[in-house]
């Protein structure tokens, strides 16, 4: 079964760098003493977050990037993920995915949930690294142990798809159901799919609308266009093929390609 179908969670934009908390007292001139001469990384680390939040200093990226760098090679594994998320979702002029993700993998290494979630990201989609699914299964799994719901979700839509690598639903299933039951919507729409085919679990079309729907009330779009697919077969809800178009419609106007693809197919068809 094809991924494209599950729901992903791939965006690290919302991801919060680490604040430092050694050194927050301590006047500009004091830190870079101390990263002088002792060659602190926790002080080399405050130096560069306040460089890139502009707190008591001009704001100055580029050089918030080389203190981050010295901060990371003296060990310092927050600033470590800091310069990751700065060389990877920061301004365009400097990002840098290869660089990014040798020091997200640094942080990731040392037991960090968003670390190894974005490193999963990288595996997943081949940024920064060769794309490689099994690599992507390792790390997310690494994150989902610590409770990270998005992990849990790409963990279980990629067992769920069998992409490249083992195909496992019945884990699949067990992962969505969490995050459904938590409220998650893209857990909600692909424990809905899962129910809708027989995935890892019994058919069960009565479950399917309802995960679905609720997905929907989210906003899910991937949801849309699998109760659009159940109303135009007729499957636990009375076949309603203007419906299933109304539906469609809405998940391709929200960018969702596979319903755009399945419009041009009934255009076509006629």
């Amino acid at each position: 079964m094809s991924l494209s179908l599950f729901v992903c969670d791939l965006n690290l934009d919302r991801l919060h760098g680490f604040q430092p908390v050694t050194y927050t007292g301590h006047d500009s001139g004091e830190l870079q003493h101390l990263a002088e001469r002792d060659k602190d990384g926790d002080a080399m680390f405050e130096i560069g977050h306040r460089l890139e939040t502009g707190s008591g200093v001009a704001r100055n990226l580029s050089l918030a990037i080389e203190w981050y760098e010295r901060a990371s090679r003296h060990g310092q594994a927050c600033a470590a993920f800091n310069l990751g998320l700065l060389l990877s979702e920061g301004p365009v002029e400097l990002r840098n995915d290869v660089t990014a993700a040798r020091w997200i993998c640094y942080a990731a290494e040392r037991g960090f949930s968003d670390a190894a979630f974005a490193m999963g990201t990288f595996f997943h989609v081949g940024r920064g690294v060769t794309a490689n699914h099994h690599e992507a299964i390792h790390w997310y799994r690494t994150a989902a142990k610590q409770g990270h719901r998005p992990s849990q979700l790409n963990l279980g839509s990629l067992y769920a798809a069998g992409d490249n690598v083992k195909h496992k639903p019945i884990e699949a299933v067990e992962l969505f159901r969490e995050l459904a039951q938590s409220g998650h919507a893209g857990g909600m729409a692909n424990l809905g799919l899962m129910y809708a085919n027989g995935w890892g679990t019994s058919e069960n079309l009565g479950k399917a609308v309802k995960w679905l729907l609720a997905a929907i009330e989210l906003g899910n779009v991937q949801a849309m266009y699998h109760l659009a697919v159940l109303y135009w077969d007729g499957r636990g809800v009375v076949a309603d093929r203007a419906l299933a178009i109304d539906w469609l419609n809405r998940a391709a106007n929200a960018g969702f390609e596979p319903a755009a693809c399945l419009l041009g197919e009934i255009l076509i068809a006629g």
